[in-house]
């Protein structure tokens, strides 16, 4: 790790900019809702603002798959981050909500399919800029067992959202986590039966949730003063990502921050403390 090695770099004039990418087996995920093109001079949002797939089976010599397609043959529109966990996708489509893409052969992608088995919009609290109130899905996550989704939605005053999608034909709403009118939440993701959320300046929130109940506030870690943020209330706590029994924060403020988790949050019981036998001494 402290010397990684070159291979390849992946360049294609079919989808404008990379905003975010997750690997699954051989294949790459690209959600291009991004706010740069690249091509100098034509502008952001040029074209391609779905999910491209890319063959990494050769890392020096990747290959264009091309964009998840819905039925009518138009790629789903406007995806802006997603999460592929045993072969399924779940797309964050910003203003179409989230969509559910089922794959075979992830890890042969010259036979790669997929069918699209999903999708739910939603209305968002209203933008105060804006007026508009229509879903911003930022990004998604499923739980452990894949029978329920959250959400995140960008935009000032929004919420967490929890979704039960163990009937897709019947996807529905089960709860909604949100503070004050002028927090924005970023990133979600599950661990067990916990959510762990990046909460831009509030800082990290852990919520616990049981199958088909609404979510509820477990810990909250506050990482310090944001008295240095021009893009308030856009700044602090980024990214979160668990690890065992550890949580990182990706935090724009205070860098790079470590936690390791206590109590229940822990996926083992902490070890107890040995104590030294009474004597009479």
């Amino acid at each position: 790790p402290a010397n990684p090695e070159f291979v390849s770099s992946h360049f294609s004039d079919t989808f404008a900019g990379t905003h975010n990418i997750f690997i699954a087996d051989n294949v790459a995920f690209i959600a291009s809702l991004s706010g740069f093109s690249n091509r100098q001079g034509e502008g952001p949002f040029r074209i391609g603002l779905g999910t491209w797939m890319v063959d990494i089976s050769d890392p020096a010599n990747t290959r264009d798959i091309g964009v998840i397609e819905q039925e009518d043959g138009n790629p789903i529109p406007t995806v802006h981050d997603l999460t592929v966990i045993d072969n399924r996708a779940y797309l964050a489509g910003w203003n179409s909500g989230f969509w559910l893409v089922d794959f075979e052969n992830l890890d042969n992608p010259s036979e790669l399919s997929y069918t699209v088995v999903g999708n739910q919009t939603y209305r968002s609290f209203p933008d105060a800029s804006t007026q508009q109130d229509t879903a911003h899905t930022h990004n998604v996550w499923p739980s452990e067992d894949g029978n329920l989704v959250w959400t995140t939605d960008e935009i000032v005053g929004e919420g967490v959202r929890l979704f039960d999608v163990s009937d897709l034909e019947d996807i529905k709403p089960l709860g909604i986590f949100r503070l004050a009118t002028d927090a924005i939440p970023h990133n979600v993701v599950t661990d067990g039966k916990f959510a762990y959320v990046s909460h831009y300046r509030d800082g990290l929130y852990v919520l616990e949730f049981e199958e088909l109940q609404v979510p509820v506030e477990v810990p909250h870690f506050d990482p310090g003063p944001s008295s240095d943020c021009p893009s308030y209330p856009f700044c602090r706590t980024f990214g979160v990502f668990v690890q065992d029994n550890y949580v990182l924060l990706g935090d724009m403020t205070n860098g790079l921050i470590i936690l390791e988790k206590g109590g229940k949050l822990r996926s083992e019981p902490e070890p107890e403390t040995e104590t030294e036998p009474e004597t009479d001494a």
